[in-house]
């Protein structure tokens, strides 16, 4: 079950690299890609650890993460409570993300799926870390 506990409170960078709920790299190319800060809320540290979640695993580069922050904060909230997801794929070397809300997606011959997020999962696993791995709800 996904916890109901509102996050209303912000973070700042040490803590978000102490108590390692993204990394240093992510949140240097959102800094770069928005602001420099020192406060983050839960939604711009939810962008980042999906941001880092990706290029931790290697599924997309710098390159790409530039490209799907910008899409995560255009477009984010719009999926987020609907049980949203992240598709990327790539055709000829060409990268695209998609954010759907629900239903079958389909796509053109030689359209690779690299990856598929639930979103739900994300924002769970991202308040577990906000929490200190805590479970609330």
């Amino acid at each position: 079950m996904f916890s109901t506990v509102p996050i209303t409170t912000a973070l700042e960078r040490h803590e978000l690299i102490e108590r390692n709920i993204v990394s240093d790299i992510a949140l240097k190319l959102y800094t770069q890609q928005f602001a420099e800060q020192q406060h983050f809320t839960f939604k711009e540290v939810l962008h980042i650890y999906i941001l880092d979640k990706l290029l931790s695993k290697g599924d997309i580069n710098l390159e790409e993460g530039k490209t799907l922050l910008q899409l995560l904060h255009d477009h984010f909230g719009k999926v987020e409570h609907a049980g949203g997801q992240l598709i990327c794929i790539r055709k000829m070397g060409i990268t695209s993300f998609i954010l759907a809300q629900s239903g079958d997606i389909y796509f053109e011959e030689g359209v690779r799926v690299v990856f598929t997020m639930n979103l739900l999962t994300c924002i769970e696993e991202c308040k577990l870390k906000w929490h200190g791995g805590e479970s609330h709800g």
